[in-house]
């Protein structure tokens, strides 16, 4: 497999994971969902929420302490490639392929599936109160029953689908789809609470609150930023999404949920429209 499509997978996963700390962190709400944890976050559809630079250059970098892997994720297992019916059988629904693809492109795309994985952590709780401080929030919003309080994610099976160019095997379009991951929370932890405490942080722009406070479904949401220069709010049929630019228009990425599964086509071919593609899906 090349250098790209390694990058991309490890991406996705630790996109998948950094994605849920935020949402238990910072963003996630209460739902009985089980038994020894009654809380459990599936990703269903996508928020934007607009931020500035200045806020985010504003944010205080988090202590690498604050979270605790008691089981980490490797993010080294190599994915396998495959037939298309072995990805669908695998994955247990059927990928969607691009169908109006550029001359550029070679018409068949390399097919890859890697295996589930899951990962537990605690959270470091007098970092993360200090942490909250230097938001300008009050720390105690975090309860001393978080201490030692084990949280997992499970990051389903990925499928990918890679369309490389037909001047170089290491350039072109990665269609990459799965189910959502998930984050358990210990039914001790009120969640509720500490979102209300988080939402009133000094930090937090007023404008900002008020959007994060908009989004009522809040445990399968998940929240990607609008920032000028940086990603755009755009529509993939019904399904909103948000394209992501990258440097120097290399690596850009379009992200959306459509029918309960999460979709991130990227490309690092400049002259390729990413939102033209993903129109027509098949």
């Amino acid at each position: 497999m090349g250098t790209m499509d390694r990058k991309a997978w490890i991406g996705l996963s630790a996109l998948g994971v950094g994605v849920l700390i935020l949402l238990l962190v910072i963003f996630a709400s209460v739902r009985d969902a089980g038994q020894q944890f009654l809380n459990l976050f599936r990703v269903q559809e996508v928020q934007t929420v607009q931020l500035t630079q200045e806020f985010l250059d504003s944010l205080p970098e988090p202590d690498a302490e604050l979270i605790q892997w008691v089981e980490e994720p490797t993010g080294d297992e190599e994915p396998r490639e495959v037939t298309l019916d072995e990805a669908e059988d695998a994955l247990g629904f059927r990928m969607a392929q691009l169908s109006a693809l550029p001359e550029s492109l070679q018409p068949e795309p390399k097919v890859m599936i890697t295996d589930a994985e899951e990962a537990s952590f605690t959270i470091d709780l007098p970092v993360a109160r200090n942490y909250i401080w230097a938001l300008g929030g009050d720390g105690t919003i975090l309860p001393d029953n978080m201490e030692g309080a084990v949280f997992r994610v499970t990051m389903p099976q990925v499928g990918m689908l890679f369309y490389a160019t037909k001047e170089d095997s290491e350039q072109g379009v990665r269609f990459i789809q799965t189910t959502s991951p998930t984050l358990a929370v210990p039914d001790e932890i009120d969640m509720d609470s500490i979102r209300e405490g988080l939402l009133e942080l000094e930090i937090l722009p007023p404008e900002l609150a008020a959007q994060l406070r908009a989004i009522d479904d809040w445990e399968s949401t998940l929240v990607l930023p609008l920032v000028e220069g940086m990603s755009e709010e755009v529509n993939v049929g019904s399904a909103t999404a948000v394209r992501f630019f990258g440097v120097d228009d290399d690596d850009r990425m379009l992200v959306w949920v459509a029918e309960g599964r999460i979709h991130v086509l990227s490309t690092n071919v400049p002259e390729l429209d990413l939102a033209a593609l993903a129109e027509d899906i098949r």
